[in-house]
């Protein structure tokens, strides 16, 4: 799986990827949102259509840069920013701002990790990036 652009009003700092109730680690350089060109953005998790999350499991934080193993790039579990998901019987969970201070080129993946829903076996998770250059009030 990976991250579509989500482009509300043509916008692209957003993000959305369907994923498992319990998503893999990542692995590629690829995955996750590149965070080169924003202050902050907030992470959301939504149920599909008609379906409600139950109130377990946790988005998991993931870091890549290239600067580890040795240069060749890797990815870093983040526990201190790892999210629960408490919301019951709501379609959707909004987690705090997440500031950008020193960006680098780095990429950051919010995974689910037995993440429980009324019914079904996806949720979807949204990175929303602010990038001051290109805001669009909508």
């Amino acid at each position: 799986m990976a991250f579509a652009t989500v482009t509300p009003n043509g916008n692209d700092t957003s993000w959305v990827e369907s994923q498992a109730l319990t998503r893999a680690a990542p692995t590629l350089s690829t995955d996750g949102v590149q965070l080169k060109d924003y202050s902050s953005f907030t992470v959301i998790v939504e149920a599909n259509a008609s379906q409600t999350l139950s109130g377990a499991g946790t988005l998991d934080c993931w870091v890549y840069d290239g600067a580890v193993n040795s240069g060749s790039g890797g990815w870093s579990i983040l526990p201190g920013q790892t999210q629960s998901v408490t919301v019951s019987g709501k379609q959707r969970m909004a987690f705090t701002v997440f500031q950008v201070p020193c960006p680098r080129k780095s990429r950051i993946m919010f995974a689910a990790n037995g993440i429980t829903v009324s019914s079904g076996t996806t949720v979807n998770v949204y990175i929303l990036g602010f990038n001051p250059a290109v805001a669009q009030l909508y």
